[in-house]
């Protein structure tokens, strides 16, 4: 169908995006996701490149969903209860990426349609809101995922008081846990 017509690439531009990426990078490198002490009674949840995070445990030999929200929750509680800790605020920081977020050369409705994600410092499941490789995305992949994390917090034990909250940067403070995604290379 019209082979003559100039089109903008899509799918196929993933291959210069890696081979960028693995130039770039240490194809070893794996990208942590944090949580830190922010003051006497706020965590953050620090992105740090994951969009793959999946919303319960990690699968240590999974690509996708590698690190799991449930584990960094469990690890969090644990510090926590180490300095006698069951209710916190959570901030969450994706000021790792500038920019804008979606591209303004992409249609309106492809976020919503699933085609494209927000390209974001921090997701669950590439901010897919249900399965399917083209489920609808969050608009705000990074507050989606600081809400599942909450929720994973209070199954472990800590309550979270109120909504989650963007912070422009807090990844500076004390570390309380992290998990890492799979190799840059995977």
């Amino acid at each position: 169908h019209a082979p003559d017509a100039g089109l903008v690439p899509a799918s196929t531009a993933k291959i210069l995006t890696a081979v960028a990426a693995l130039t770039a990078l240490d194809p070893d490198a794996t990208l942590a996701t944090r949580v830190v002490r922010v003051d006497e009674g706020a965590i953050a949840l620090v992105g740090g490149g994951d969009m793959m995070l999946a919303a319960g445990a990690g699968d240590p030999g999974a690509t996708h969903g590698r690190a799991g929200l449930a584990d960094l929750a469990a690890r969090t509680a644990s510090a926590l209860a180490l300095q006698g800790v069951t209710s916190v605020r959570l901030v969450v920081d994706d000021s790792l990426f500038t920019g804008p977020a979606v591209s303004p050369a992409w249609h309106p409705a492809n976020v919503g349609e699933g085609f494209v994600a927000p390209v974001t410092a921090l997701a669950v499941d590439v901010g897919r809101l249900r399965e399917g490789e083209y489920a609808p995305r969050s608009t705000d992949p990074s507050i989606q995922a600081a809400t599942i994390f909450a929720k994973r917090l209070a199954e472990a034990g800590v309550s979270v008081q109120g909504d989650p909250a963007r912070v422009s940067s807090a990844g500076d403070g004390a570390e309380l846990a992290r998990v890492e995604s799979a190799p840059v290379v995977d």
